[in-house]
């Protein structure tokens, strides 16, 4: 078994990574009728591509190649091919007279539709690859995965402590110049994280930038070993193409509710525990829209109603005057529900009854931002962002108990007839109830993260590494009792929503939605659904056919299944070689 300290080395993880990246390199190479297909129904790509010369094609696309060592490293500030990585540039212009969107796949194995562009020599077709995955190729060595920028903090050290200074300034120079130059230049727009955005381009409107394809270094069409050789190498047989498939923006929908913020939990309640049917799954939480001079209202309400009835299904439980408020975490527990709003410097806990009228919800105000807020049967917890936990009693203004878990803590939820609380270094097991209430009685070492508590199942706990903005964030799952890690699955992005309704539900940063599903013979897992939404998701309702996404903006998107190809637009352009600049030092 492959444990957590295994994935501590950042020497091994830059391994892995490559291996991965060679697999799929191979997986994408072969015969392009493994590439599962998904346009509109009844039309083949192949089969929509135009033909006819001369043709006014509905985009403007040219790709090109930089002509050799010298042109790519003074626009990456290294030579790309020597770490299996081809630059195409792109110039595309949208004479479509309607909004097109290019996407990617982002490593996921979603088939054509969600492969804006794909390189292709003969019968093989190239993976393409984000900024932070080029890099993390060219920094083998590990080191790309712990990069991110320099701060003002960073700089604040840095002159107080000389060394420091110059640690990051050797980190600039030889890691954060190779990170500027790929994402300054790369055609779609990406997120710290890496993921790569899909790219809306209005009727009339261009863009040009940088694609970067892994290539293995017999298919690649320049030198990789030989310093001598300057020039573009021309690939035997045919000449490259890039493979264009535009799709329909994935519009919002008419609908959207007066809300600045939402969010959901689950009910834990009798049905968890017994097996009988609950007659309520989920709670969505919602902050109303607040102004100067208005306050907002909090909001209750099943779920599921919410996105049947609308606004009408849910129901008022407190107010608030700030329009800084956002819901920090949501609770519930037999019947009740509890949201913990963050402010500048305080928090408003709201607990409601919801089996009774507004008239059972409660309020209560802390002196603190909470980052997790428990309902128990006597009460709730709330932990603040610095570790320090609070228990207040149902109907009592006053905390009735006071514990500091440390500033390393970083995570706790209710288990059972236990606490648990995730720390940077170790997880414990704290008392749920009575006297042991947040006494602990059990520490775990782990390897140093950053966790997150996403839900369980009948036999795991699912838990989010957190990527401290570089790089994707990790699903992992560990044995509830034990504690050891029994399998991961890396994401490209970080993670924006999780819940867990029949499975696992995931939103990524860039819009991408997930549904996963443990497989019945072990413990991984496997997608079963995907989709879009162009909203960070305060609500998602999964169904057969699709999803349901409420914006933490109050934006209703009905449907959220993968967008349809353009098949009009769909077009093959050669990859030709550009010429050096004027300028450029090379013989011609």
């Amino acid at each position: 078994m492959i444990g957590i300290d295994y994935f501590r080395s950042a020497r091994t993880r830059a391994v892995f990574f490559l291996l991965a990246v060679f697999a799929a390199g191979a997986l994408l190479s072969s015969c392009r009728s493994k590439v599962p297909r998904e346009t509109a129904p009844g039309v083949d790509i192949d089969d929509a591509i135009a033909v006819e010369a001369g043709a006014p094609p509905g985009l403007e696309i040219t790709a090109s190649l930089l002509q050799g060592r010298e042109d790519i490293g003074k626009r990456f500030k290294t030579y790309l091919p020597d770490s299996g990585i081809v630059p195409v540039e792109i110039t595309l212009k949208n004479n479509s007279g309607r909004p097109v969107c290019l996407r990617a796949t982002n490593g996921f194995p979603l088939g054509e539709i969600y492969s804006g562009f794909i390189l292709e020599h003969g019968e093989k077709r190239f993976m393409l690859l984000s900024p932070f995955e080029a890099l993390s190729l060219i920094m083998a060595d590990g080191r790309s995965l712990r990069y991110s920028k320099p701060g003002i903090f960073d700089a604040v050290v840095g002159i107080a402590f000389p060394p420091s200074l110059f640690y990051y300034g050797y980190k600039e120079v030889s890691i954060g110049r190779l990170y500027r130059a790929l994402y300054k230049n790369s055609l779609y727009p990406a997120r710290k994280s890496g993921v790569l955005e899909p790219l809306r381009i209005e009727p009339g409107g261009e863009a040009k930038g940088f694609l970067y394809f892994f290539v293995l270094p017999e298919d690649s069409p320049y030198p990789t070993e030989s310093n001598d050789i300057e020039d573009v190498i021309v690939l035997p047989g045919k000449a490259p193409m890039i493979l264009v498939q535009p799709t329909d923006p994935f519009e919002t929908g008419p609908d959207t509710l007066d809300i600045r913020d939402a969010m959901t939990a689950r009910l834990e309640n009798a049905a968890d525990q017994s097996g009988a049917d609950a007659t309520r799954e989920r709670v969505v939480f919602a902050l109303g829209l607040s102004g100067r001079w208005k306050m907002g209202d909090v909001l209750v309400g099943d779920l599921r109603d919410t996105f049947y009835k609308g606004a009408e299904s849910v129901r008022k439980v407190s107010s608030y005057s700030s329009s800084k408020g956002r819901i920090a975490d949501a609770s519930t527990l037999d019947g009740h529900a509890a949201c913990v709003i963050n402010f500048k410097s305080s928090s408003k806990v709201c607990v409601a009854d919801l089996d009774v009228g507004p008239e059972a919800s409660k309020t209560y105000d802390l002196d603190l931002r909470a980052a997790r807020v428990i309902l128990t049967e006597d009460g709730f917890i709330s932990m603040a962002e610095d570790g320090e936990c609070r228990f207040t009693r149902h109907g009592e203004k006053l905390t009735a108990r006071k514990v500091r878990l440390g500033k390393l803590s970083r995570d706790l939820f209710l288990d059972g007839d236990r606490i648990v609380l995730l720390s940077k270094e170790s997880v414990s097991f704290l008392g749920a109830s009575g006297k042991d209430l947040l006494k602990r009685y059990d520490r775990i070492p782990l390897a140093e993260g950053r966790r997150r508590f996403i839900g369980r199942d009948e036999s795991n706990f699912y838990i989010i590494h957190e990527s401290n903005k570089v790089g994707g964030d990790t699903i992992a799952v560990y044995d509830p009792d034990t504690f050891e890690e029994r399998w991961r699955m890396p994401l490209p992005g970080e993670i924006e929503y999780t819940d867990m309704e029949s499975g696992l539900l995931v939103q990524i940063e860039d819009g991408t939605i997930l549904h996963m599903s443990r497989e019945a013979s072990s413990d991984t897992l496997q997608i079963d659904a995907m989709g879009y939404a162009p909203v960070p998701a305060g609500a998602i309702a999964y169904r057969d056919d699709g999803f349901t996404v409420v914006g933490k903006n109050g934006v209703v998107v009905n449907g959220g299944q993968a967008p349809r190809v353009i098949p009009d637009l769909v077009t093959r352009v050669p990859v030709t070689v550009k010429e050096s600049p004027p300028n450029s030092s090379r013989p011609r």
